[in-house]
């Protein structure tokens, strides 16, 4: 079984090495271009999330604790990225949510 960290910085199965610390794991990303992971969340993911609204609205969270829909659930997930990979900064664009 792989560690917490290792689980994180492998993200979902993308081709990312492994942080060897957690505060490397957000910013190694991609080979290290948190720039570039920012354009991504800004343009791909939430492009994604726009298109999939419907059926995302429709279905359950994986913790109904957190969130009423998994699109709450994944909006609030990109809100947090934004922050954490400090995308604001890096792009000049506040958050997308």
């Amino acid at each position: 079984m792989q560690s917490g960290l290792a689980c994180f910085s492998r993200g979902s199965g993308e081709d990312q090495p492994v942080a060897g610390r957690r505060e490397h794991a957000a910013i190694e990303s991609g080979g290290g271009h948190r720039a570039g992971d920012c354009a991504n969340l800004g343009t791909v993911a939430a492009r994604r999330l726009e298109l999939d609204r419907k059926a995302l609205t429709a279905a359950p969270p994986p913790d109904p604790a957190t969130a009423a829909t998994l699109f709450d659930f994944l909006t609030q997930r990109l809100a947090t990225s934004w922050t954490e990979l400090g995308c604001t900064a890096l792009t000049g664009h506040g958050p997308l949510i």
